[in-house]
């Protein structure tokens, strides 16, 4: 497989197909997720970026199952033997067919790995500017795959600060037709807990008097102030995968520029 070089065009959902097929392969075999990237990649003749895209698809999709398979109550997501790493998944489907090859020493996503390159005895002598090129390639892939989601984070940033405004003026209408903060608590308990604490909070709602039982009133799960938090707690966990995925490739680039910067 020759990473260096780009092959056929594959459309997009054929590279997020096997992405998928990494998530589900890794999820029930308990294999890591790299390796069934890897796997699931086989045969196929991929150049970095597409390698990439398929690494991110598996990160998303695992991401997302094991965030579907979660008790609502909890929102901080981790994968078992954590996400896909694209630069593992690149040396070992090029390890056979590469003269130089990137490796890393440390473990997913986790401290600094110190990388190695390693040029076969088979090559001829090269230049270390021409050694180090590859590597380049890469982190200008990087950067433009970072810009990539930056934007994609922007835009769902966008989407929260609507979602907000929206969910403000119908909870000041419900406030005005008689609702209380707890009644609020109690359906926005329902979707989402700890998002519901933070908004209460936020809105400032007031809390019913001595008298009135809160226990007694219903919100009906149709109503617009129930839409309007649904609504906003998609976004909001849209927001929080997106910010993730920039984190990540934040840290795939310093791992990068950790090894330039040693060479």
């Amino acid at each position: 497989m020759n990473l260096n070089h780009t092959h056929s065009t594959f459309p997009p959902e054929q590279l997020i197909g096997l992405g998928k097929t990494a998530a589900q392969t890794a999820e029930t075999s308990g294999m890591s997720l790299t390796d069934a990237v890897v796997r699931s990649i086989g045969m196929t003749k991929l150049n970095e970026q597409q390698v990439r895209r398929v690494v991110e698809a598996a990160n998303h999709e695992a991401f997302h199952r094991k965030f579907a398979s979660m008790d609502s109550n909890m929102r901080v997501v981790e994968l078992d033997g954590g996400p896909a790493d694209p630069g593992a998944v690149m040396e070992r489907l090029g390890a056979a067919a590469m003269p130089m090859k990137l490796s890393s020493q440390a473990s997913h996503y986790g401290s600094p790995p110190r990388y190695v390159a390693v040029v076969s005895p088979y090559s001829e002598p090269i230049s270390k500017t021409a050694a180090l090129r590859p590597v380049h390639d890469m982190r200008s892939e990087l950067m433009a795959s970072h810009e990539e989601l930056v934007g994609q984070l922007g835009a769902r940033q966008a989407d929260v600060e609507m979602a907000v405004q929206k969910l403000a003026y119908v909870s000041r209408q419900a406030v005005h037709e008689g609702a209380y903060f707890e009644d609020l608590e109690t359906v926005w308990g329902a979707v989402n807990p700890k998002l519901a604490t933070e908004m209460l909070g936020a809105l400032g709602l007031p809390h019913a008097g001595p008298g009135v039982k809160v226990a007694s009133r219903r919100i009906s799960e149709s109503a617009e102030v129930v839409t309007a938090f649904r609504k906003f707690a998609q976004v909001a966990e849209s927001y929080e995968v997106a910010s993730e995925a920039v984190r990540a490739m934040e840290q795939e680039l310093i791992k990068v520029d950790s090894f330039l910067g040693s060479m």
